[in-house]
């Protein structure tokens, strides 16, 4: 589908006036703005093919659509690697011919956007590129992809703890006719705060987490968990969950956000255990060890990631605290440890629904849908004294051999030496075997006074027994 056509309300001309004045560097930048936007249809068609749900589901009517010009952003809330996010203060749409061919429904919904603000029943916030991006064409190209692809997905999502799109520029990309990096943009519901601040904050009002929270936590975590399901029952995999991406809309409602590495998986169930080769994305403390195993991986990865961030809102510290990147891949992805939950004081079933999320075998970790139905008996439990013991079923020795190609992409990832020849391999695997010997041996385990000792995950949990009991 056309970037230039993402839905009925964008197709209006932004026009090629240029809202400043052209001195000589505004003029070498306008020049990239354009060239790099000449690409991005180009990259957006790659992103997005195969892409079922794009593809049947239309975009929903309730977006408004403006010209730049015509927003007036305050303060810096957030920033990623492409993008930046200000806060909105204030909407003033423009009487120019531009606007004069915009339809009655979509000037309504500009006109009740405007007088949300106005009113203060809503705040608003805008996404944009950074300008930093313009260094490089195709860095720049590659950031507006990502905002061009996350608009793709957010016109068409409808759920409660997903972040909701309320705004897109008129014309889509052919706004950058203008010559402005901003020129296309998101306009989203602003966030109260994020989890990561959240757990700060939590931290702060306690050296040690307050039993009495994990209702709200487990709360939050089914809230997630909810938002995942949504995604996978469309086979749409969000590969980047993590506390910095899961913001609260008031006090409690959680919100899944930052969609820019979302991709479909090719038709089929939405709960098949077949795994794809896909590129390796997200933060690598959260990714499923499979990607680092085997490159191939499939909706059950944001199962994992879902593991790690819901431990890491229970406890409020990190998983995997003062590890390096290569103890990271030998104790965690290699010899599958995971951080020691005895330590903490969860309730059983809890517990268990955490330790079959992480669990190393692809095949016994639950879907996203078995998580959630877990959840959904536990919550009403949890102010209970809880001593049940819950079955567990013997693993089968499954030692994971990570191929060369695997090897290659970690040694890559790990060194600023460009030359991948065998020798540079054999070093890498050296150095890898090592760190595998010295955790075996208890010799230099990376080792974290919020969690103490990591454990081997040897068992494979169940959770039919959590999901099917009687109450």
């Amino acid at each position: 589908m056309s970037t230039r056509s993402m839905n009925d309300s964008s197709n209006h001309s932004q026009g090629r006036r240029s809202s400043f004045t052209m001195n000589p560097m505004v003029w070498r930048q306008a020049r990239t703005v354009k060239k790099a936007a000449g690409q991005v249809d180009e990259f957006v068609t790659a992103l997005t093919e195969n892409a079922p749900f794009i593809e049947r589901q239309t975009p929903n009517s309730t977006i408004s659509v403006w010209q730049r010009s015509e927003i007036q952003t305050g303060k810096l809330l957030g920033e990623g690697s492409f993008s930046q996010v200000y806060e909105i203060t204030v909407f003033q749409p423009h009487t120019s011919d531009a606007n004069s061919n915009i339809k009655p429904h979509d000037a309504a919904q500009r006109t009740q956007l405007e007088q949300h603000l106005f009113e203060e029943q809503h705040k608003y916030a805008l996404k944009q590129p950074k300008r930093d991006m313009l260094r490089k064409k195709q860095d720049f190209s590659k950031a507006v992809s990502d905002l061009v692809v996350e608009a793709q997905y957010l016109s068409r999502f409808d759920h409660p703890n997903i972040l909701a799109l309320r705004g897109l520029p008129m014309g889509g990309t052919e706004a950058f006719e203008s010559g402005r990096f901003d020129s296309y943009f998101l306009i989203l519901d602003r966030l109260t705060d994020s989890l990561e601040q959240r757990i700060e904050k939590w931290k702060k009002q306690s050296p040690t987490p307050d039993p009495a929270l994990i209702p709200r936590k487990t709360n939050y975590a089914l809230q997630i968990a909810n938002a995942l399901l949504y995604l996978h029952q469309r086979r749409i995999i969000y590969r980047d969950l993590k506390p910095e991406n899961i913001g609260f809309l008031g006090k409690h409602q959680a919100q899944l956000f930052d969609f820019g590495l979302v991709r479909e998986l090719p038709k089929g169930n939405a709960y098949d255990d077949e795994q794809y080769s896909m590129s390796g994305a997200g933060s690598q403390w959260y990714m499923a060890v499979e990607i680092f195993i085997t490159g191939k991986y499939n909706l059950k990865a944001d199962v994992y990631s879902w593991a790690i961030t819901t431990y890491e809102m229970l406890t409020e510290s990190k998983a995997f605290a003062n590890m390096h990147k290569l103890q990271h891949v030998a104790m965690v992805c290699v010899q599958g440890k995971r951080p020691k939950l005895s330590l903490h004081k969860f309730p059983p079933k809890l517990e268990t629904v955490i330790r079959a999320a992480w669990g190393q075998s692809v095949s016994a970790r639950p879907n996203m849908l078995e998580v959630v139905r877990a959840l959904e008996k536990i919550l009403p439990e949890l102010g209970d004294e809880d001593a049940c013991v819950w079955p567990t079923v013997e693993q089968d020795d499954g030692t994971y051999a990570m191929p060369k190609s695997r090897r290659k992409s970690l040694l890559a990832e790990s060194s600023d030496d460009e030359d991948d020849d065998d020798e540079s391999l054999d070093a890498f695997d050296t150095t890898l075997d090592a760190e595998i010997m010295k955790e075996m041996k208890g010799g230099s385990a990376a080792r974290a006074p919020t969690y103490g000792d990591m454990e081997m995950h040897e068992n494979e949990y169940s959770l039919s027994s959590i999901m099917y009991a009687d109450h």
